[in-house]
Order: structure tokens, then C-alpha cells, then sequence
């Protein structure tokens, strides 16, 4: 289950577009555990490249940023 937060749509990312790039994605890596955060940079439906930031608690996923990928994410 997926749950997209207020501020995820901050930046001006439609609901849409986040769901498209959790699942049409290049690379993930865990930023902290315990909450268990994630990013993740993925393609949204325009195939423009976001960065998802997320939290993972078993089956839920909890989306609370998204924005287009900025540099430092994608120079990992």
C-alpha cells in the first residue's frame, strides 16, 4: 500500500508522476533505518527524472518528498 503525503506535492509533482517513478526507477539507496527512509530517482511520466523520498514499513510505503532530481542525488 502507498500513501502519497501533502508534501510530497509540494514541488509540484502530481500523484501520478510519484507512483510512475517508484516503479520506473534507475537506483534506490537507504538514507537511515529505523524508520527504514529511502530515495529513490525514477522516472516520471513525462520521463523527466525525480527524486522520491519514502519510508518503508513492511507492505506500506509512506511518500513524503518528491521533486525533480537534483545533482547530488544523481551523482552517486
Amino acid at each position: 500500500m502507498v500513501t502519497v503525503l501533502g508534501s510530497a506535492l509540494k514541488h509540484g509533482c502530481s500523484e501520478e508522476d510519484i507512483l510512475h517513478a517508484l516503479n520506473v526507477f534507475l537506483f534506490d539507496y537507504v538514507e537511515s533505518e529505523d524508520p527504514r527512509k529511502v530515495v529513490r530517482v525514477g522516472y516520471d511520466t513525462h520521463a523527466r527524472l525525480l527524486e522520491i523520498g519514502f519510508m518503508e514499513d513492511g507492505e506500506r510505503v509512506t511518500v513524503f518528498h518528491a521533486m525533480k532530481a537534483r545533482r547530488r542525488y544523481l551523482q552517486r
